[in-house]
């Protein structure tokens, strides 16, 4: 994994910090955590966080995002699990923002089940 070149990171990189018209990105708000770092951790957390949503987006994502940066993916795996690790120990008060979005109905128990089902693909992937 190369950081040896640190980028503004979002840092809170989830579709509810997006705005969209139609299938045009048109921008990305809340902008409350941003810290320099590497890419692919925003990548890892809105992929992972799109899981919890149940939107099946991880393919037409790193299409985009490669095509954008003109950079290959790498690590992904990895910092998939760093983001299902930045959620613990519980995940359970995001069911309120999701909620609020109208996006998804979602209870703490819920967002908890689709966080261990998240921890568990990505653990299956690891075999």
């Amino acid at each position: 994994m190369d950081t040896s070149v640190t980028r503004l990171l979002h840092h809170d990189f989830w579709p509810g910090n997006t705005l969209w018209e139609g299938e045009a990105l048109m921008a990305i708000v809340d902008w409350e955590e941003p810290a320099l770092g590497e890419p692919m951790h925003d990548v890892g957390y809105f992929l992972t966080d799109a899981i919890y949503f149940g939107i099946d987006i991880e393919d037409t994502f790193l299409e985009a995002y490669e095509q954008a940066s003109g950079k290959q993916i790498k690590d992904l795996l990895f910092w998939k699990m760093a983001a299902t690790a930045r959620a613990m120990p519980d995940v359970g008060p995001w069911a309120k923002g999701y909620s609020e979005l109208g996006i998804r109905t979602m209870t703490a128990d819920d967002i908890r089940r689709a966080h261990a089902d998240c921890v568990q693909g990505l653990l299956d992937e690891t075999r």
